[in-house]
């Protein structure tokens, strides 16, 4: 299911591959983009770091060990944060969607109030 999420990229797709879903459009096709952008930036950089380990350890031997420590470790915090940046868009897209709904709530409530006098 996971794979079918990442290589749908419309929705007609995914409602193919899972007729049972009753998801918003919106939501999950922004949702689906990030989560697409996330894990190809995530594959790229961890191929450059098998790489970059890989070359370093050929040229150098052992001295290179604490140079590619670093670089894996500045590569994972920043890999981290970047998850971390992305869940807090999806989260604040949420909200805004939320209290977007909820002002349409209010204002068709007191405009149906206002029709009533």
């Amino acid at each position: 299911m996971l794979l079918i999420f990442f290589f749908c990229y419309d929705d007609a797709c995914l409602k193919r591959a899972k007729p049972s879903s009753s998801s918003s459009s919106s939501s999950s096709s922004s949702s689906r983009v990030v989560v697409v952008v996330v894990v190809v930036v995530v594959v790229v950089v961890v191929v450059v770091v098998v790489v970059v380990v890989v070359v370093a350890v050929l040229v150098a031997g052992a001295a290179a060990a604490v140079v590619v420590v670093v670089v894996v470790v500045v590569v994972v915090v920043v890999e981290v944060v970047m998850i971390v940046v992305v869940v807090i868009v999806i989260v604040m897209t949420m909200v805004m969607k939320m209290m977007i709904l909820v002002v349409v709530i209010a204002m068709m409530s007191m405009i149906i109030s206002n029709s009533k006098k």
